[in-house]
Protein backbone atom coordinates (compact mmCIF):
# COMPACT_ATOMS: atom_id res chain seq x y z
CA UNK A 1 0.00 0.00 0.00
CA UNK A 2 0.92 3.75 0.17
CA UNK A 3 3.37 4.80 3.19
CA UNK A 4 2.60 7.33 5.06
CA UNK A 5 4.88 9.95 6.33
CA UNK A 6 4.85 13.87 7.71
CA UNK A 7 8.10 15.84 7.95
CA UNK A 8 8.69 19.32 9.14
CA UNK A 9 11.45 22.43 8.38
CA UNK A 10 11.66 21.95 12.44
CA UNK A 11 12.54 19.17 15.06
CA UNK A 12 10.28 20.76 17.56
CA UNK A 13 7.38 20.75 15.28
CA UNK A 14 7.47 17.24 13.88
CA UNK A 15 8.23 15.76 17.68
CA UNK A 16 4.30 17.43 18.17
CA UNK A 17 3.61 15.43 15.47
CA UNK A 18 4.93 12.15 16.59
CA UNK A 19 3.21 13.09 20.54
CA UNK A 20 0.04 13.48 18.20
CA UNK A 21 0.83 9.69 16.57
CA UNK A 22 1.62 8.22 19.55
CA UNK A 23 -2.19 9.59 21.63
CA UNK A 24 -3.54 7.99 18.27
CA UNK A 25 -2.08 5.02 18.10
CA UNK A 26 -0.30 5.01 15.23
CA UNK A 27 3.16 3.85 14.76
CA UNK A 28 3.28 3.01 11.01
CA UNK A 29 3.92 6.78 9.89
CA UNK A 30 7.47 7.65 8.75
CA UNK A 31 8.32 11.11 10.31
CA UNK A 32 11.25 13.56 9.29
CA UNK A 33 12.64 16.77 11.08
CA UNK A 34 15.42 19.37 10.08
CA UNK A 35 17.85 20.69 12.10
CA UNK A 36 18.80 17.94 14.66
CA UNK A 37 17.81 20.25 17.76
CA UNK A 38 15.17 20.16 20.21
CA UNK A 39 15.11 16.73 21.40
CA UNK A 40 15.59 15.49 17.78
CA UNK A 41 18.33 13.12 18.13
CA UNK A 42 17.16 11.56 21.40
CA UNK A 43 13.67 11.46 19.67
CA UNK A 44 15.58 9.23 16.93
CA UNK A 45 17.73 6.88 19.41
CA UNK A 46 14.54 6.64 20.80
CA UNK A 47 12.03 5.27 18.28
CA UNK A 48 10.09 8.74 18.65
CA UNK A 49 11.49 10.14 15.01
CA UNK A 50 12.67 8.67 11.99
CA UNK A 51 15.17 11.03 11.23
CA UNK A 52 16.56 14.43 10.93
CA UNK A 53 18.63 16.59 8.53
CA UNK A 54 21.60 18.05 9.95
CA UNK A 55 21.87 21.74 8.68
CA UNK A 56 26.03 21.78 9.17
CA UNK A 57 25.84 25.28 10.75
CA UNK A 58 29.50 25.67 10.23
CA UNK A 59 29.20 25.13 6.75
CA UNK A 60 26.10 27.03 6.62
CA UNK A 61 27.76 30.50 8.00
CA UNK A 62 31.07 29.89 5.99
CA UNK A 63 28.88 29.89 2.93
CA UNK A 64 26.50 32.42 4.15
CA UNK A 65 29.44 34.56 4.87
CA UNK A 66 31.62 34.43 1.22
CA UNK A 67 28.50 35.10 -0.40
CA UNK A 68 28.47 38.29 2.14
CA UNK A 69 31.58 39.28 0.88
CA UNK A 70 31.17 38.29 -2.28
CA UNK A 71 28.42 40.52 -2.64
CA UNK A 72 30.32 43.18 -0.78
CA UNK A 73 33.48 43.04 -3.01
CA UNK A 74 31.70 42.57 -6.82
CA UNK A 75 28.20 44.09 -6.18
CA UNK A 76 26.90 40.40 -6.93
CA UNK A 77 26.24 37.26 -5.28
CA UNK A 78 25.25 33.52 -5.50
CA UNK A 79 21.10 33.73 -5.22
CA UNK A 80 21.15 30.08 -4.30
CA UNK A 81 23.61 28.23 -2.23
CA UNK A 82 24.13 24.56 -1.85
CA UNK A 83 25.09 23.66 1.44
CA UNK A 84 25.84 19.95 2.48
CA UNK A 85 23.13 18.51 5.26
CA UNK A 86 23.53 14.86 6.96
CA UNK A 87 20.52 12.92 6.63
CA UNK A 88 20.42 11.38 10.55
CA UNK A 89 18.63 8.28 11.51
CA UNK A 90 19.12 5.63 14.11
CA UNK A 91 22.38 3.93 12.32
CA UNK A 92 24.35 7.16 13.10
CA UNK A 93 22.52 9.08 15.14
CA UNK A 94 24.82 8.15 18.24
CA UNK A 95 27.48 10.60 16.88
CA UNK A 96 24.59 13.55 17.00
CA UNK A 97 23.82 12.70 20.72
CA UNK A 98 25.47 15.46 23.64
CA UNK A 99 26.89 13.92 26.35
Amino acid sequence: GDGVGLRDAFDAIILGATRALAQADKTDVVTIGMGMYGGGPEAIRDGKLTASWYMEPDKTAEAAGNAVIEYWTKGTSTKDLAIPMTFVTKDNVAQYLSN
